[in-house]
């Protein structure tokens, strides 16, 4: 969103096309979870949860340009990461069913530990049902005892179901980045 940035883009003919907003919240006063006695939510336990998981992200990210179109090969190379953690991914079940998860990283390479919320995703056949906001408090509550004083995220600006519960849980924006397209010559 830099002006110089901008003025490059729209100069080579490009345009903006996406806005994706850093948000982030301080740790120290995490809100508590209520969590009815009809789900559960547990920490990843390893492949037997990859195709339901899988089912839930592709469903989820439909039609978002990285999350969504997952096969097991991309699951498992983000598990080969060396940011993954099996505690710091989260499952929401309902009726046996996984319905959502929370996917977390802890960035260690700073000064201090920081937090982040990977990827929130929520089964559309049960959207509107709190369930995301659940998953987000225990993936704050996982961060903190992780030992992270600050946790931020990345959300799409055109995403105002998520940017409320975001907002809902303490999370302000920090910083903002666009995505530009066009079609540019290759040089000679």
């Amino acid at each position: 969103t830099l002006p110089a940035a901008r003025a490059l883009a729209e100069a080579s003919g490009m345009r903006p096309v996406r806005q994706l907003i850093q948000m982030a919240r301080n740790l120290y006063d995490v809100p508590e979870s209520v969590v009815p006695h009809s789900v559960s939510v547990r920490t990843y336990r390893g492949p037997d949860d990859d195709a339901e998981l899988l089912r839930v992200n592709n469903a989820a990210f439909a039609s978002h340009p990285e999350q969504g179109g997952w096969t097991l090969d991309t699951i498992t190379s983000r598990k080969r990461e060396p940011w993954f953690s099996a505690e710091g991914f989260r499952v929401h079940r309902s009726d046996g069913v996984i319905d959502g998860f929370c996917w977390t990283k802890l960035h260690t390479d700073a000064t201090e530990t920081l937090g982040e919320i990977y990827a929130v995703g929520v089964d559309p056949s049960v959207a509107s049902r709190g369930i995301g906001r659940r998953l987000v408090i225990e993936g704050l509550r996982h961060l903190a005892s992780a030992g992270a004083n600050t946790a931020m995220l990345y959300v799409d600006a055109d995403n105002a179901p998520a940017m409320a519960v975001y907002s809902s849980l303490g999370f302000a924006s920090h910083h903002s980045e666009l995505a530009f397209v066009g079609d540019v010559e290759a040089a000679s």
